[in-house]
C-alpha cells in the first residue's frame, strides 16, 4: 500500500498539490505541518489554523493532519549565521533543508512509502534545490521523493474559492524584514514617507 507524507508550509501552497495527489495513492496521504521558521508564533497558528479549515472544508475526514510544534530555537540556531542572506540564498536553503529532513523522519517513522512538500509551488521558492534535496534524502531514508513543481495559477484559484489567507512574507523574522524594506522602497518610489 502506498502512503503519503506531504509537508505543507501554509494552506496556499498546500492547496494543488494535495488536490492532485489525493486519489493517487491507494493508502494514506496524511498533510505534515512543520515550519519552526514561521514567527510570530500567532502567525504560526494562523496558517497552522488555516491548513486545518481547508482540510475539514475540503477533504473532510479523508486526509489526516501532523501539526509538530515549531523548535524556533533550534531553527534560529542553525539560521542565525545567514540570516544577511537574501530569501533563495543559504539562509532559506538551509531552512529547506531542516523542514525536508524531519519530513523524511517523520515519513519513514510512520511507515509512509513516499514524502513531498509544498515548498516547490511558490515562485519564490527554488524548486530544483529543493527537488534535489529531496531525491538525496530519499536515498537517506529509504522513502520515496515525489518532486514536485505544482501548479501556483490552481493554488490561486482555489485560495479565492475557498477564502484561503496568503500570507505576504514567507515565515521567518529575515523574511518579514525583507517585506518591509519592499513597502518602504515602493512607498517611497511612489513619493510617500515611509
Amino acid at each position: 500500500m502506498n502512503k503519503l507524507l506531504l509537508h505543507a508550509c501554509c494552506a496556499p501552497c498546500l492547496t494543488a498539490p494535495l488536490e492532485r495527489l489525493v486519489d493517487k495513492f491507494d493508502g494514506p496521504v496524511t498533510v505534515l505541518f512543520y515550519n519552526p521558521n514561521i514567527a510570530p508564533q500567532a502567525e504560526h497558528d494562523k496558517r497552522l489554523g488555516e491548513v486545518e479549515r481547508y482540510l475539514k472544508g475540503r477533504y473532510g475526514t479523508a486526509v489526516d493532519l501532523i501539526a509538530l510544534p515549531p523548535d524556533r530555537e533550534a531553527f534560529d540556531a542553525t539560521t542565525a549565521p545567514f540570516a544577511d542572506t537574501d530569501e533563495r540564498g543559504v539562509r532559506c536553503t538551509v531552512c529547506y533543508f531542516l523542514r525536508l529532513r524531519r519530513t523524511f523522519e517523520e515519513a519513514k517513522a510512520r511507515g509512509m512509502t513516499h514524502a513531498a512538500t509544498t515548498l516547490t509551488v511558490s515562485p519564490h521558492k527554488d524548486a530544483k534545490r529543493l527537488n534535489s534535496m529531496g531525491l538525496g534524502l530519499e536515498k537517506r531514508y529509504g522513502v520515496s521523493y515525489l518532486t514536485g513543481m505544482w501548479e501556483y495559477a490552481r493554488t490561486l484559484e482555489l485560495c479565492r474559492e475557498y477564502a484561503i489567507y496568503r500570507q505576504n512574507y514567507c515565515g521567518c523574522t529575515a523574511s518579514m524584514r525583507e517585506r518591509d524594506e519592499r513597502r518602504r522602497e515602493h512607498k517611497e518610489k511612489k513619493g510617500g514617507r515611509p
